[in-house]
Order: structure tokens, then sequence, then C-alpha cells
């Protein structure tokens, strides 16, 4: 329907995006639903869809026009309220369609826990309520209005998260039937174009807060990159259009390690890899392969880590690796997948809700000194100096300190060497139901210190053999109350 290029392209006009886009879609495709939040990139997207719709009509092509808006149940009724009445206003002035569709209150803040916050909770249920829309008005495609500035924040989330290059081509133009004609506008542009326009917009109040990581990436961390990197723009649309091939290669490489099977009626033989092919090829074509072997489709949903120790497993029969519920098999030419059992299935219970927390990739806050600092909605983080012999030297570390949950890969120099913190917890017997809010303090040179007395056990410290015999002076505590799973991170 519309190009597949992740990468945006120079930015242009509000209307000759729309204008490029609607001319490219196939004659099968004649009725279009827009996502209206009411926010400006919806309501720029609706109004020139409309408009750029009746210049095709003119010229006898018959595109018609609905509109989507969604109550997710999080913000104030009394904003919602006047939302709704503001869109529906706007729809009836564009003479367009409007299919309203409710999320019962409650609902996604009861899901984030499972679906890493309520920023991913809020984006699944919004996805399968603009499908019922779709369906619902008989529209073909969905059009939502994300701009080269999403495209922005979302690059620099994930390479701060540890993404591949799956996770590094950026937003797509097009899943599915979702598709995103504004991706070479900037905000600006948007916001110019409904100026040029006279036409009101509403603002999400949850927008101006940084209780969520894309407004503290669009607030805090953009600014500072745009001054350093006048051309971040381009740069990371480059990045994009560069993870994308690579990306395309590899999975095609990987798409050649699996085999039909001898047996049409053995799934576990339809769904395996030629064992004699997956050893011979690289280890991040391996991995690809295994994330498909699992049906994830190259996915973050899976450990990382359990991905590498498969495919990196030198094992020339047996288990090669377990964990999140799963043991990878390889028995002859084949590796297959199949669920743990026995004494097995009990082990990776434990890896699969360790895996579970670290998709949840939790809590987060910035502090550049002593202090209070707020952690999303409910939690707080109070960090101040004391004289006790208990704490963080101040000589220790380096501000600013990041405080946040703890991820995959995680390590700390103990009097014992470098070890994993999934590792510490299990020493510290922090209950597997407690390990979610677990803390760690990091600085520029690695994690400083696990917070477990947090989860009702003891802090552990980075070994730090220089200053030994030099007396501290002073210490630094942490206090936090109410860290959960806001400000959750794609991983």
């Amino acid at each position: 329907m519309s190009s597949k290029d992740s990468a945006p392209r120079a930015t242009s006009g509000v209307n000759q995006a729309l204008s490029d886009f609607l001319s490219r879609l196939p004659v099968s495709c004649n009725r279009i639903l827009v996502a209206l939040s009411g926010g400006p990139d919806s309501v720029a997207l609706l109004v020139s869809a409309v408009h750029e719709a009746g210049a095709l009509g003119s010229g006898g092509r018959e595109i018609s026009i609905a509109a989507c808006w969604v109550d997710h149940g999080i913000r104030p009724i009394e904003e919602l309220a006047s939302e709704k009445v503001f869109v529906q206003e706007v729809c009836a002035g564009l003479g367009v369609e409007l299919v309203l569709q409710a999320v019962p209150r409650g609902e996604i803040v009861r899901a984030a826990v499972a679906e890493g916050g309520i920023e991913a909770a809020a984006r699944r249920f919004r996805y399968e309520a603009l499908e019922r829309a779709r369906i619902s008005a008989g529209c073909d495609i969905i059009l939502t209005g994300h701009n080269s500035d999403d495209f922005l924040e979302t690059m620099v989330m994930r390479f701060c998260s540890g993404a591949g290059t799956a996770g590094l081509r950026g937003i797509p133009a097009a899943t599915g039937r979702i598709e995103r004609p504004l991706l070479s506008v900037t905000k600006a542009g948007v916001l110019a174009y409904l100026e040029s326009r006279g036409q009101p917009f509403r603002i999400d109040s949850t927008n101006d807060t940084d209780d969520y990581l894309r407004n503290k990436v669009r607030h805090e961390v953009l600014p500072v990159l745009f001054s350093v990197f006048p051309s971040l723009r381009v740069s990371l649309g480059t990045v994009a259009a560069k993870s994308m091939l690579d990306e395309d290669a590899l999975a095609g490489l990987a798409g050649m390690l699996f085999t039909p099977g001898d047996t049409p009626n053995d799934e576990r033989q339809e769904r395996s890899l030629d064992a004699a092919a997956f050893d011979a090829a690289p280890p991040a074509v391996r991995i690809r392969a295994l994330y498909r072997l699992c049906g994830t489709g190259g996915t973050e949903r899976l450990p990382w880590r359990l991905m590498l120790a498969a495919a990196t497993s030198r094992k020339t029969s047996g288990r090669l690796a377990s964990g999140a519920g799963l043991q990878f098999i390889k028995e002859g030419n084949r590796i297959f997948v199949e669920p743990a059992t026995g004494a097995h299935h009990a082990r990776s219970l434990q890896d699969e809700t360790d895996a579970a927390e670290s998709a949840i990739s939790g809590f987060s806050v910035l502090a550049s000194g002593t202090g209070a600092y707020r952690i999303g909605k409910a939690g707080t983080c109070t960090i101040y100096s004391a004289g006790q012999t208990r704490g963080l030297r101040l000589d220790s570390f380096s501000w600013p300190l990041w405080i946040r949950s703890r991820r995959a890969g995680d390590s700390i120099q103990t009097c014992g060497g470098r070890k994993m913190v999934d590792s510490l917890v299990s020493e510290l017997r922090i209950p597997v139901s407690e390990r979610g809010a677990l803390a760690v303090v990091e600085d520029v040179n690695g994690i400083v210190a696990v917070l477990g007395s947090w989860c009702g056990s003891r802090d552990v410290y980075r070994r730090n053999d220089g200053l030994a015999t030099i007396p501290a002076p002073g210490f630094l505590v942490f206090d936090l109350k109410g860290a959960t799973f806001t400000d959750a991170v794609r991983r």
C-alpha cells in the first residue's frame, strides 16, 4: 500500500505527505480510518486526509474517511469528556463518521505489570480498539499521526535500551493495516499547518509531565542531543536505513536454517532447524533463527541472553540452553524448542519470572545530587548524606547517578570479582515476588550499588580497593518508596 521504508525522508508539508500517500494507494483501498486523539498530530492528519481525499475525488478517485477516538480510561474523567466533545465537533465539521471506543477504567493500569508499563499496555489496548473500529466502519486501513519527532524519540529510547538492528529500524511506515503517512513531517511542521488553517487541537495532560519515559526523552534528552549533534534527525534516519538493510539480510539468512521435516504430521520436525547449517552460521543469524523458532519473529519477548546461550553452545547433542519455561534441544541433525519439563521446569519457571521482571524494565530516575526525586506516578527516592558507617561512600562514585530497576546483563564488582546482579539476587535470598522492586544505582563507570534492603535483604556496594585505607568522608543513603513499574522501557 505505502512505502515500507523505516527512515523518514527530509521533512515536507502535511498536505504533501498525505497527497503522496493517497496517490500510492491501490484502487482496492477506498475507505480509511484515522486514529483521532484530539492532539495536534491526529487532528492535522484527519484534516489533511479529508482535504486530499476531496482533491482526489475531483479527479475521479473516491476515498472516504472515518475517524476513531479511544478513551483509555487513564486521564481525569473531566478532561476526557471535554476531549470527546471536541473530536465530535471536529468530525461533524468535516462531515466525517466518528467511531467511539472505550477501555474500562483501570483495565490498562491492571495490565501494566504484565506488559511492561502503562505505555505498553495502553498501546496494545489502543491498537485493538482501532482494529475493532476499522472493522465496524468498513475501512481498509488505519492511519496514525506518528511524525518525525516520534521517530527520533523512539530511536533514542531503543538505542539507550540496548536494541539491535531489529529495534533500530525505527518506526515503520506501515505495519499490517496500520499506516503512518506523517513520518516525514516534524512536529513543528504539524503545528505550522494547524496554525495556517486556524485549526484548534487539544493537549493530553500526560504529555506535559515526565511520568513516562518518552516525555523525559522529549523534554530532557533530545534538546541536549540536538545541541551537540544538529544533524541528529538525518543521522538517525541513516542508522534506521542501515539497520533495515542489515536486519533484512540477517533475517533472510536465518530463514535458510529451517527444515521442512521428514514427517508432515510431526509438528516438532516441521518447526526445527538444520543443526549443520545452524552450527555453520554466524551467531547473529543463529539468534534470529532461534527467535523465529519460538514464534516471536525476532521480538524481545524472550531474554536475549537465553538466545545467545543457545546460539553459542558447544554441545553436540542434548539441551543447548534453557530458560523462560523453554529448552532448546539438539537431536540428530535437528534443533527444536519445547517446554521445559520435570525438575528443570521448576528452574525454568524461576528463569521465566526473572525474564518477565526484566521485560518490565520498571522504574528509573536520574539524580544530579542529594534531594527528593519523583519516580513515575507514585514512587519517590530520597537521597541524603550521613556520617554513619553504612551506605555508599561519597568518594566512590561520580554524579549523576541513575537509580533504576535491574535489567538483564547487569553486573557489579564485588570482593569475589565481577558478579552478575541476577546471581547476587539469588545469594541475597530476595523472594521472587520482591525482585521486580529491586533497585540498582549506576554512575558513568557502571553499577555502584544494589539496594537489596529495599527488598528486605541487604545492600551491596561496588568494591573499590583503592579506597580501602582511606577514611570515608561520609556516606550516601537511598530511601525508596512506591517504585514499581512506571517509566517502562521496551528492551
